[in-house]
């Protein structure tokens, strides 16, 4: 997962910059759009199989169901778990049909909360490519110290840390930052 996390960051990063570089700016109703195209089809008919499945075949799972679909349908699963005090460890126990889309929905709050962060970062920084890319370093940084310290609170459900948002987003951050590293022409993109 945290792989995939990365390359994600990585290529999403990388197609805002091409974005800003064409128009000068990011046109976010149709990246929105586009990504709504590319994947809530597939995860509608994901979740009317399953509902189906489960409705006919495996009817002791029907009241845990009614919540997941909710919440995978408004790709809030993650937070969804960790209200339920989804522990990480239990997904080593049989998974419930749903469980996977826990990391559907890190995804999703990235794609609609990122492309956000990228634009204000830009102003801020004067849209100086490494200024960006160092602001995107470290709020993976904190990120990752986030996970660990809620790892670690004695009060803390294994979950909390695993499938919470703010402590995920240092995988996708890395990524981003790499997409930042790896520009071909900053001059180009980022006038200094």
């Amino acid at each position: 997962v945290g792989v995939f996390f990365t390359l994600s960051g990585y290529l999403i990063t990388d197609l805002l910059l091409g974005q800003w570089s064409e128009h000068g700016r990011l046109r976010l109703a149709d990246f929105w759009l586009r990504r709504a195209r590319r994947l809530l089809p597939a995860l509608f008919v994901v979740l009317a199989v399953v509902t189906a499945w489960v409705t006919l075949v495996d009817r002791s799972q029907l009241a845990s169901l009614r919540g997941a679909v909710g919440a995978a349908g408004a790709y809030v699963s993650n937070w969804y778990y960790i209200a339920h005090h989804g522990s990480y460890f239990a997904l080593f126990a049989p998974p419930g049909p749903l469980d996977h889309l826990w990391s559907l929905a890190v995804e999703e709050q990235f794609y609609l909360l990122f492309p956000l962060v990228f634009v204000g970062v830009m102003a801020l920084s004067r849209r100086r490519w490494k200024v960006v890319g160092g602001v995107f370093a470290a709020l993976s940084a904190l990120s990752y110290l986030a996970a660990r310290l809620t790892a670690s609170h004695e009060h803390s459900n294994s979950g909390d840390a695993y499938f919470a948002t703010p402590t995920r987003a240092s995988e996708i951050l890395v990524g981003a930052t790499l997409a930042f590293a790896m520009v071909a022409a900053p001059v180009r993109r980022f006038p200094a």
